[in-house]
């Protein structure tokens, strides 16, 4: 059974174009959604790209530039889901502190 994460996706969690708006993302629960379709399409697009052996130049093309792009939006995420972690590593160091 699918979870149902509707409680986790922003309202324009996607462009209109389809892909995740990353402007859209706030908190670490929707970064980590977004990072979890992020690594599944890029496997898909990986498997395909390694048994699709007579595909089009086109295919390939488009493909590889699919590819490209989930690989930077994966970087993205993590970026931010790294500045959340420190954040959050601050706010525990001063809560010592205190």
């Amino acid at each position: 059974m699918k979870h149902d994460f509707s409680d986790v996706v922003p309202e324009n969690f996607y462009t209109e174009d389809g892909h995740i708006n990353l402007e859209a993302l706030v908190n670490r629960e929707e970064h980590l959604y977004a990072l979890s379709i992020a690594q599944r399409a890029l496997a898909g697009i990986e498997e395909q790209l390694t048994s699709s052996i007579g595909g089009s130049d086109d295919w390939k093309y488009r493909a590889n530039a699919a590819h490209k792009r989930w690989t930077w939006l994966i970087a993205r995420i993590r970026e931010r889901l790294s500045i959340f972690k420190a954040r959050e590593k601050k706010r525990q160091i001063i809560g010592f502190v205190e």
